[in-house]
C-alpha cells in the first residue's frame, strides 16, 4: 500500500481503496486530488495498458499534466484518442501507458475489441442514463480494473446513481 508518497492522507486513503478493491467509484469534492490519487493507485497496481474516458478538456489538459508532477508517474506515455477515425486508429496504435478518449468516441472505441487492464471513468456522471449509448459502449468494455472519479454524483433518480455505480462494478448489486 502506499505510504511514502507525498499524497494528503485522504489522497493515500483514496489511492489504497483502489488498490484494494479494483472497482470503485471516488465521489470526493472537486478539486481533492482525485486524480493524483489514481495515478499514484495505478503506479503501484502497474496496469500494462490504461484507458482514461473522460470530457475532452479533461484528455487534453488534465491526466498528462497530472502524471508529469509526479516521481512515481512522469514516466508514463499518452495518446490522445481524437480526430478523424484513421486519426484515432493511428493513436490508438502508437505505444503508449495510458490512452485518453472522450465518451462521445466511446461508441468508436469497443467495435475495436481492444484489451485495457484498467479502465477509467473521469467525470463519471456523464454515464448517469442507463439507457444511453455512453453507457452502453462502458459497459462493454472489459477490464479488470475499473475506476469511476467524480465530485458531483447528481443524478434525477437512484437509477442514475445506480449506473455510475454499475460502470465500475458491473453485476454489483
Amino acid at each position: 500500500m502506499l505510504n511514502k508518497t507525498k499524497l494528503f492522507d485522504y489522497q493515500k486513503t483514496a489511492a489504497n481503496l483502489i488498490i484494494a478493491k479494483k472497482q470503485i467509484a471516488l465521489f470526493m469534492a472537486p478539486g481533492l486530488g482525485k486524480t493524483a490519487a489514481t495515478l499514484q493507485a495505478l503506479a503501484y497496481l502497474k496496469p500494462k495498458s490504461i484507458l482514461v474516458v473522460a470530457p475532452i478538456a479533461v484528455c487534453e489538459t488534465v491526466w498528462a499534466a497530472e502524471a508529469a508532477k509526479w516521481q512515481e508517474t512522469k514516466h508514463l506515455s499518452f495518446s490522445l484518442l481524437r480526430g478523424t477515425p484513421s486519426q484515432r486508429v493511428k493513436a490508438l496504435k502508437t505505444p503508449a501507458d495510458v490512452y485518453l478518449i472522450n465518451y462521445d468516441l466511446l461508441h468508436w472505441l469497443v467495435p475495436l475489441h481492444c484489451c485495457f487492464d484498467a479502465v477509467v471513468f473521469d467525470e463519471l456522471t456523464f454515464l448517469k442514463s442507463a439507457k444511453s449509448r455512453r453507457f452502453k459502449a462502458a459497459m462493454k468494455l472489459k477490464a479488470p480494473i475499473r475506476i469511476g472519479l467524480t465530485g458531483t454524483p447528481t443524478c434525477n433518480s437512484l437509477m442514475g446513481l445506480w449506473s455510475q455505480v454499475q460502470t465500475v462494478a458491473p453485476g454489483a448489486n
